[in-house]
């Protein structure tokens, strides 16, 4: 079982896979290795695929401000309900992000 983490009282591999859910922050379970956790890379992918949403929406967000602004959204709400999910220790397959994150390995 992993162990709690003397700072946030969370376990480890539930910190890390809720790391996977804020933006940039995606790259420290991965860098880190704690992708070996099976629960930190099922997150960790998932969070891959909405940084990259993220990304798209704010490039779209300069030609059609309307349609990347609810892009943007659209991320962050499912950013939301992922680390909602990750901090109950929970997978739930975001839709769409699910399929897409099983469509590469870390």
């Amino acid at each position: 079982m992993a162990e709690e983490n003397d700072i946030t009282g969370i376990k480890t591999h539930v910190l890390n896979a809720a790391l996977s859910y804020m933006g940039v922050l995606v790259l420290l379970p991965i860098i880190s290795g704690a992708t070996a956790n099976p629960f930190v890379k099922f997150h960790a992918k998932q969070g891959l695929v909405l940084l990259g949403g993220e990304v798209l929406a704010i490039l779209a967000s300069y030609w059609l401000s309307y349609l990347g602004g609810i892009l943007f959204l659209l991320m962050l709400l499912f950013s939301i309900a992922g680390l909602y999910s990750s901090l109950r220790e929970e997978k739930w397959h975001i839709p769409v992000v699910g399929i897409l994150a099983n469509l590469f390995t870390l």
